[in-house]
């Protein structure tokens, strides 16, 4: 036998392969309802399965030569099925039979020698295992020979031979064959049979010898039915028809049992069961559960045990025993309901308490105890248990501990894997919530069938330091291979491949040298193939192009035509774009066309780019006719005719506007199939990409073979169709993209301005400008900034355009005007600009009534036309006109703000930052409008002397108005010193007040104590006084006094302290405890006002300058602001001969 590979059950695209058998129909009990889908997964997966895989049929075999030997004296005879005439007699004679109907010839006497039927043998049987089965087998890996040959035949009324059978369904059996697929695993014992009971009670038995040792075998079983054709060319009435059954038989030591068919029936049909009833339930159809919820996904916990550490790829070919009877079950009915299969490591683990209560038995004589144990305790020599932590082993201390409470319990899938052994990242939000579960919390049964994972020994491993009741950490942990069931393409779990294993698998493909894939070939072809299908799916195609090439090459190379099937159906349709034309054209040289056709043609059709189309369709037909291919040549011709018709959008690409005029014919017809056929279409979809319009517009005028005048007038017809159909705008749109929108309409005016189309443009504009009122504000007011911007550099061009769209513009300047933010100072000057009389339409707009709409609007749209006509003044001389009417707009703007102030509303703590006076009063002094500002302050002191109306009114307007004059450089005490001044006076007089306690300074409530740590503990108790605090010490005695001689200092601040307790004789240390007056809450407030007082002070300038403008009162508000005994009267002056009493 030919070189062995060594896996042959090694399953390659289980993504992509068609199972020849759909899953059976299986019903239950009539009116019994399953209790979930979970549940009769479970039961069906607990039954045993036997050695089953698939049946198929092949109605176009070939009619093999079989060599009989009849008898050992008698030459070979030459058989074909169906049994000519005559040789079924001479068979019938020459053997003896126990039936007159029926002849069997055993292996010895069989022999097919016809290199015909090799050759399809080789080509057909081989590709269906591949492809339906995912078995990967090299073209000489397996034999086949007949085993046995029985006729069975039968002579009507007529006299002919193999009469047709009543039952079409029960077809007469010529013959089996038996295909050898060898491998490394298998079965030893003795021979065994197989008998096949079939429903005409006859039973067939062969003889084949068992494997040896280290040997697996599977058999295909490939029988010759006679059937009933219609219609067909064969004479007889009979077509040959090869069927095969593929049966696994590793791992059997003694046989196969009798009737396999009917013995394995139970489980085959429960699991197809439980997919339908899954299937039909997740698609939302009726049927008998209970619960209505299915699962997103169930982990099926495999029998056997596999060692972690082994090197191999954990693949479907690594399982052994009933796990791969299991999987070949599952794999074959999960791909007729669209379910997927992978492999992975299910692991739950526990967390928690040991027993650290009892003996443990560490041997004969050996008994210690789990405490003992943990922490050393004991005489017994632990030298194998620290060798097996050393080892990575679990030590034979750590797995006799048993768990007493269990804190956290987890569950979860690691080193998920295809079933051929690639990684992939899972994302299963459903396992998420099994994931750090307190108090044991965590149902893992919920979602996994078959063995019970915690069957399988545990891993422990005890932390001795995480000391937790003194009894340390233990953590015991449950593996095992799973296989992941999910619905394919679920919403709800996602299985992606790695850009890593993608980029190797790529690699491999590109540095294979092999003429036929070897398994790693295969296994990397698959996983390119699936990572184009995963990055095409988030659309990643500019990513893409060595990938598709990598993998497109290695399909052609290999002649893989099932693979470039799949490669065109992940494309969707974009079948060139993301192939590429030099791909599609070298899979036409190697695929039939009858296979690729279809997808071809989608190709086509689907393309949104013409110029891939064209030149895909020429290189195809250049290629039909050096092979004159007829068929494609039409389909070329037909498709080319078609073109124009099928172009529904055009690119902005020169090559794509090249593409488009050449589809339109010569130069007698490009005209008028672009005005019947393109045109029509591409108003529909098209008729605001004014790029495109702009590229064929120079592609029709380089034609040198048409009349440009003629091409000219239809430029000009074009123009005026987009200028008067031209749609912008819809009713409440919030969401258009003003940037495009007028980036559109200023290159549509560019194209009108080059072909001299400008009588359109007038109209066109003011349309738009009419069509935007559906809009949102927003929406036109930022088209507008936006479209006067890009629309600056043709009115320089074309200056005479300016004056038809005055109209356009003033109503785009009055819109603009009364939804002004200072941001946009310079694009209303810009606006403002392109009007004839920019200061007549300012005033026209801009009269007293439009100013008090303006300024009940909002507090803010009025502000910044103010501030917008100020810097407009500033280009004018003070005595011009302009300057004259503008100043009056100025007068009356401000008048109407300041008509609509509420002063007297604004004065509580959470109303500063609302009150519109000091933005009014900045608004006043940037305008240089002194005048109403100062009518304004004066305003302000008229409305109220309370103390809260100074504090948050008067203040914030003070602090405002010194920070404008500031900024243009003025004084406030040369400006504003009466307001200035009065608030400084009400501020000391009716906020700050006298104070709690006048005996105390500012300064000296800053420094109490020494700073030492108690002194700053004594500090923070009278700073911060608390109603009810006991405020007591319990120190040493030298403490103690030091405390004392510091409360001694604050007596004079009504402070006072007792010593408590204490007795000398037994050490207990007396208590000092510190008596604060409950009027000293109120001085960190009185504090606070008295620093804001200063700063107030400081705003008015320098002593000097606080002298003149307080007065007589300058001496008082100092003084409190120093912190006086007492406040100075109006007349004292600290600079006479007589001084004040300060205590």
């Amino acid at each position: 036998m030919a070189e062995v590979e060594s896996e042959i059950l090694k399953i390659e695209n289980w993504e992509s392969y068609q199972w020849p058998m759909s899953a059976l129909d299986y019903n239950p009990k009539a009116n019994t309802p399953v209790k979930d889908i979970k549940t009769l997964f479970a039961n069906a997966v607990a039954l045993k399965v036997y050695p089953f895989v698939a049946s198929k049929v092949f109605e176009d075999a070939p009619i093999p030569s079989i060599e009989l030997m009849v008898n050992s004296n008698s030459s070979a005879i030459q058989l074909k099925i169906p049994v000519e005439n005559g040789q079924a007699q001479e068979l019938r004679q020459s053997i003896r039979s126990e039936s007159p109907c029926e002849i069997t010839l055993h292996a010895s006497k069989v022999v097919i020698n016809d290199k015909e039927w090799d050759k399809w043998l080789t080509e057909t049987v081989t590709a269906s295992l591949q492809e339906s089965l995912g078995i990967t087998l090299a073209t000489a890996t397996f034999s086949c020979r007949l085993k046995f040959l029985s006729l069975f035949y039968s002579t009507d009324d007529k006299g002919r031979m193999f009469s047709l059978p009543t039952d079409e369904q029960e077809p007469h059996h010529y013959g089996s064959l038996a295909v050898i697929l060898p491998s490394s695993e298998g079965h030893v014992g003795g021979e065994f049979t197989f008998q096949c009971e079939r429903r005409s009670s006859r039973v067939i038995s062969t003889e084949m010898p068992a494997c040896s040792e280290g040997e697996r075998r599977v058999s295909a079983f490939l029988s010759y039915r006679d059937t009933h054709v219609s219609t067909g060319t064969v004479s007889s009435g009979y077509a040959t028809m090869l069927q095969y059954d593929i049966l696994y038989t590793g791992n059997i030591a003694s046989s196969i049992p009798r009737s396999p068919f009917e013995t394995m029936e139970k489980a085959r049909r429960q699991i197809s069961c439980a997919f339908a009833m899954w299937r039909r339930v997740l698609d939302g159809q009726s049927v008998q559960v209970m619960s209505s919820n299915p699962p997103q996904g169930l982990v099926c916990i495999l029998n056997e045990k596999y060692d972690r550490d082994q090197d191999d790829i954990f693949r479907v070919s690594s399982l052994r025993g009933s796990d791969r009877a299991l999987i070949v079950h599952l794999g074959m009915m999960a791909k007729g309901d669209e379910f997927d299969l992978h492999l992975g490591e299910a692991s739950y683990v526990e967390e928690g308490y040991p027993v650290t209560h009892g003996d443990c038995d560490f041997g004969v004589g050996t008994r210690i105890s789990v405490l003992d144990m943990m922490y050393g305790r004991y005489d017994v020599a632990m030298d194998e248990d620290e060798d097996d932590h050393e080892s990575g082993g679990l030590s034979d201390t750590e797995s006799k501990l048993e768990m007493s409470l269990v804190d956290k319990t987890h569950f979860s899938i690691s080193n998920v894997t295809t079933l051929n052994g690639v990684p992939l990242l899972i994302d299963w939000p459903d396992l998420d919530n099994l994931r750090n579960c307190e108090d044991g919390g965590c149902d893992y049964t919920r979602c996994t069938v078959g063995r019970d994972l915690q069957d399988h020994e545990a891993e422990k491993v005890l932390n001795p330091a995480r000391n937790y009741h003194d009894g340390g950490w233990l953590t015991q942990t449950w593996r095992s291979k799973c296989v992941l069931i999910t619905p394919k393409a679920s919403p709800h779990v996602r299985f992606t491949l790695p850009k890593d294993v993608v980029d190797n698998a790529c690699t491999t493909l590109d540095t294979s040298l092999s003429g036929e894939p070897t398994n790693e070939d295969l296994v990397a072809l698959d996983t390119g193939l699936r990572g184009l299908r995963e990055l095409w799916s988030v659309d990643l195609s500019s990513e893409l192009s060595p990938h598709v090439d990598s993998v497109s090459r290695a399909i052609i190379r290999w002649k893989k035509r099932g693979h470039f099937l799949d490669l065109l159906r992940a494309c969707g349709d974009c079948i060139i774009a993301r192939m590429g034309v030099p791909c599609l054209v070298e899979g036409f040289k190697t695929f039939d066309w009858q296979s690729i056709g279809f997808f071809y043609l989608n190709a086509v059709n689907n393309e949104p780019s013409i110029r891939l189309r064209r030149e895909l369709l020429g290189q195809l037909q250049a290629l039909a006719t050096q092979c004159k291919d007829t068929n494609i040549i039409a389909w070329c011709r037909s498709r080319f005719a078609e073109f124009v018709d099928k172009i529904q959008t055009v690119g902005t690409k020169s090559e794509e506007i090249d593409a488009v005029v050449l589809s339109l014919g010569n130069a007698n017809e490009i005209l008028d199939n672009l005005h019947d056929k393109l045109l029509p279409r591409l108003y529909e979809h098209q008729l605001s990409d004014i790029k495109m319009w702009t590229a064929l517009f120079n592609r029709l005028r380089s034609e040198s073979s048409m009349s440009q005048e003629t091409v000219l007038g239809m430029i000009k017809q074009i123009l005026k169709h987009i200028s008067s159909n031209l749609r912008i705008f819809r009713k409440g749109d919030l969401e258009v993209d003003v940037e495009h929108a007028s980036q559109v309409v200023a290159d549509l005016v560019g194209l009108c301005i080059v072909y001299d189309v400008l009588d359109v443009v007038p109209p066109l504009l003011q349309d738009l400008w009419n069509e935007s009122e559906l809009a949102a504000s927003t929406v036109r007011t930022g088209f507008c900034y936006a479209f006067i911007q890009m629309l600056g550099k043709h009115l320089i061009e074309h200056p005479s355009l300016k004056a038809s769209l005055q109209h356009f513009f003033r109503g785009v300047f009055q819109h603009l005007l009364f939804e002004h933010t200072p941001e946009r100072d310079t694009d209303l000057r810009s606006a403002l600009g392109y009007l004839d009389n920019p200061v007549e339409t300012l005033v026209h707009f801009l009269d007293a009534e439009s100013m008090k709409a303006l300024a009940a609007k909002d507090n803010h749209t009025l502000d910044a036309i103010t501030r917008f006509v100020h810097l407009l003044r500033g280009e004018f001389d003070g005595h011009s006109e302009s300057g004259a009417k503008l100043q009056i707009i100025l007068q009356l703007s401000l008048e109407a703000r300041l008509s609509t102030l509420d002063i007297i509303r604004f004065q509580t703590n959470s109303s500063i930052k609302k009150s519109p006076v000091p933005r009014f009063i900045r608004l006043c002094v940037d305008t240089e409008n002194h005048s109403i500002s100062a009518r304004t302050l004066e305003m302000c002191l008229n409305a109220s002397n309370k103390p809260d109306y100074v504090e948050y009114q008067l203040v914030p307007v003070l602090r405002s108005l010194s920070e404008s004059l500031k900024q243009h450089e003025f004084a406030l005490t040369a400006s504003y010193p009466n307001f200035a001044g009065e608030v400084v006076k009400r501020y000391v007089r009716h906020v700050v007040g006298p104070a709690p306690l006048p005996s105390i300074t500012p300064q000296d409530w800053k420094n109490i104590g020494c700073g030492c740590s108690d002194c700053n503990i004594l500090a923070s108790w009278i700073h911060n006084y608390r109603a009810g605090s006991k405020n007591s010490f319990r120190k040493s005695e030298e403490s103690r006094q030091h405390l004392i001689s510091q409360l001694e200092k604050l007596k004079s601040w009504g402070i006072s302290w007792d010593v408590l307790g204490g007795n000398p004789k037994t050490g207990k240390v007396p208590l000092l405890k510190v008596h604060i007056p409950s009027h000293f809450k109120d001085m960190p407030t009185w504090f606070a006002k008295v620093e804001e007082a200063a700063t107030l002070l400081r705003l008015l300038g320098d002593d000097r300058e606080q002298k003149e403008v307080l007065g007589r009162e300058y001496w008082s508000i100092t003084a409190t602001i120093a912190g006086h005994k007492r406040p100075l009267a109006s007349n004292d002056d600290p600079e006479s001969t007589k001084r004040p009493r300060l205590a």
